[in-house]
C-alpha cells in the first residue's frame, strides 16, 4: 500500500537522481577534457622554450665549409652548363654532368658517397643546410665581386686608339 501511494514521488525521486548522476558524469567528463588540454598546452609550451640541441656533424660527413665549397663548384658547374646548351635538362641529367661532376669532386678530394651522405645529413637539418648555402651565396659573391673587379681592370688597361 505504501508504495502504491508513494509511486509518483518515488518515480520522481529516481528520476532526480538519474538526471543528477548524469549531470556529474558530465562534470566529470568537462573536467578531464580540460585537464587533458591544459596538460597538452603545458606539454607543448615547455617544449618549444626547450633549448635546441647542438647537433653534432659525424665524421663520414663533410664540414660546413668543405661543403659549401663543393656545392659552390656544382652550383656553377650547373649554371655554366644551363647557359652553355641549349638542351641543357638533358645534359644536367646525363652523362657529361656526371663525368664534370666526378671531377668537380676528385678536385675537392671528395667521394660521390661522401658528398651524398653529407647532403643527406644537411637535408634532414635544415638549419645547417641553410648555414652552407649562405656560405655558398657567399662564395659566389665574392666570385662575381672578382670577376667584376678583373672586367674593370682590363677595360682601363685598353685604351682607345687616337687618331692624330
Amino acid at each position: 500500500k505504501y508504495i502504491h501511494q508513494h509511486k509518483n514521488s518515488l518515480i520522481f525521486y529516481i528520476s532526480f537522481v538519474k538526471i543528477s548522476l548524469l549531470q556529474v558524469k558530465k562534470k566529470r567528463q568537462r573536467y578531464f577534457q580540460m585537464r587533458t588540454i591544459i596538460v597538452i598546452m603545458l606539454c607543448t609550451i615547455l617544449y618549444s622554450c626547450a633549448e635546441e640541441k647542438e647537433v653534432v656533424i659525424p665524421e663520414n660527413v663533410l664540414s660546413q665549409e668543405k661543403m659549401a665549397t663543393v656545392m659552390t663548384d656544382i652550383h656553377l658547374l650547373e649554371a655554366s652548363m644551363t647557359l652553355n646548351f641549349s638542351n641543357a635538362t638533358n645534359l644536367i641529367n646525363g652523362p657529361e654532368m656526371q663525368a664534370t661532376t666526378s671531377q668537380l669532386l676528385k678536385k675537392n678530394n671528395v667521394t660521390k658517397e661522401q658528398y651524398q651522405t653529407s647532403f643527406v645529413f644537411y637535408a634532414e637539418h635544415p638549419d645547417l643546410l641553410t648555414e652552407v648555402y649562405k656560405q655558398v651565396l657567399n662564395n659566389l659573391s665574392q666570385l662575381q665581386a672578382k670577376v667584376s673587379n678583373e672586367k674593370d681592370t682590363t677595360s682601363r688597361k685598353i685604351e682607345p686608339i687616337k687618331k692624330p
